[in-house]
């Protein structure tokens, strides 16, 4: 009963099926506590630099799954804010990294003035702001990682011409 009260919300909502049953998967993932421990573990882990080429995207999105995950918990801690900016301003994009530098500053000072969704929908449209006007271009001294990211402009190039 306890887990279609939490999946009810969903239920009404219109959504297919398959992602209905995500939603319970998660839900039931959620509850396991190691597994909980687990993410928060990964969550905390994540560097954009550990991404290659320093893809924000593909790093937002690894935030995001981790913090829905935890928040299906109903265990998101307080300073997820500033453990996202300093998953950000690791980076060696100097643009990028300051505005995240700043963010942590605030969220440093009060725990809550940004949501993890704000701190993702920022990054995200400064990272796509950051490549479309060509300032974006994270070094490496590793060279799979400069691969990994010229592999990563060029799909950044070939979306931006869709």
């Amino acid at each position: 009963m306890k887990q279609q009260l939490h999946v009810a919300k969903y239920a009404d909502s219109g959504i297919n099926r398959p992602l209905l049953w995500m939603y319970m998967v998660l839900k039931n993932q959620s509850n396991s506590w190691l597994a909980l421990v687990m993410v928060k573990q990964e969550l905390s882990a994540l560097t954009l630099q550990n991404h290659p080429g320093e893809v924000v995207n593909a790093c937002t999105h690894d935030i995001e799954v981790k913090c829905c995950q935890i928040e299906a918990a109903n265990y998101l801690p307080q300073d997820i804010g500033i453990i996202i900016c300093k998953i950000l301003m690791l980076g060696t994009v100097e643009q990028f990294h300051v505005i995240f530098h700043n963010a942590f500053g605030k969220v440093n000072d009060n725990p809550k003035p940004y949501t993890y969704h704000e701190l993702i929908t920022k990054a995200d449209s400064l990272y796509q702001l950051l490549i479309t006007s060509k300032h974006w271009l994270a070094t490496s001294t590793d060279e799979v990682m400069v691969i990994a990211g010229l592999v990563a402009k060029v799909d950044c190039l070939v979306m931006s011409q869709k």
